[in-house]
């Protein structure tokens, strides 16, 4: 499975993102979080990745010796550490070639995907072949960011499941096939709408995605809107679980922290 993770800036999506690794971490062989702002050292600290940083140079390591590092391990936290967007890619590339050749199950996760797949620019093959092959492969992957004009379409074309918060403008949002609903929903500065259909009102009312703050004006806790091929559904992340802290070829399916 493909998904796309995406929201504005502030709505939450890293605390989210959190609790999808830790419901997805034993159903796979191995979690990689790609970490480009170093945000999930949480998982780290509650055991369900390992640390390693990627400085200058790790752009080099081979499919071969990633076998090696991840041989073992059940999850890894790789921070980019002074990577240029082009090494921040090849690294990728090498992994996705080490990976494959593995023959294991594989949690994805890509932080600020577009740095990888960005629209517009060239990126290696092997991330191509990501998006539109190894998912069927064991591979589960969640391409995560902010705003759709800054990621390749391409990749957006092979997501078959997306997880949407709120947004400034809603221009991009038609990119994703699993949209069949009013996109007007995602607007962060709208109350009411005009229509909704039922499974994404609340207490009955057409009413746009909601972001809750405290009195300093932080988030604890946002809605989101998830869709597949089988359902659309309106989700509060404040009743999600995790036990991390948050700071800042058989198909696989990803599971969600809001599935009992």
């Amino acid at each position: 499975m493909n998904l796309a993770f995406a929201a504005q800036t502030n709505w939450g999506k890293t605390y989210v993102s959190h609790s999808y690794i830790e419901e997805n971490a034993d159903d796979y062989d191995v979690t990689v979080v790609l970490d480009y702002k170093d945000e999930y050292s949480g998982l780290v600290e509650s055991g369900y990745l390992k640390r390693m940083t990627a400085p200058s140079g790790t752009e080099n390591v081979t499919p071969e010796q990633w076998r090696g590092i991840l041989s073992g391990e059940s999850g890894l936290q790789i921070v980019r550490a002074g990577l240029t967007d082009e090494q921040w890619q090849e690294l990728l590339a090498n992994l996705i070639r080490g990976l494959e050749s593995m023959d294991i199950s594989v949690f994805l996760v890509l932080d600020e995907a577009h740095r990888f797949a960005p629209q517009g620019g060239s990126y290696p093959d092997e991330i191509d072949t990501l998006a539109t092959t190894y998912h069927g492969d064991g591979f589960g992957v969640v391409w995560l960011f902010q705003r759709f004009a800054k990621i390749d379409k391409d990749v957006l074309s092979q997501c078959t499941a997306s997880m949407l918060g709120g947004f400034k403008t809603t221009n991009d949002i038609h990119q994703l096939d699993t949209i069949e609903y009013p996109p007007e929903v995602h607007l962060k500065d709208m109350d009411q709408l005009s229509y909704l259909p039922d499974e994404l009102r609340v207490d009955g009312e057409p009413r746009a995605l909601r972001r809750f703050t405290d009195d300093g004006g932080y988030t604890v806790g946002s809605e989101w809107i998830y869709t597949d091929d089988e359902r659309t559904e309106r989700l509060d992340s404040r009743d999600f679980e995790m036990d991390s802290t948050h700071y800042g070829s058989d198909r696989k399916r990803i599971k969600h922290p809001f599935e009992v």
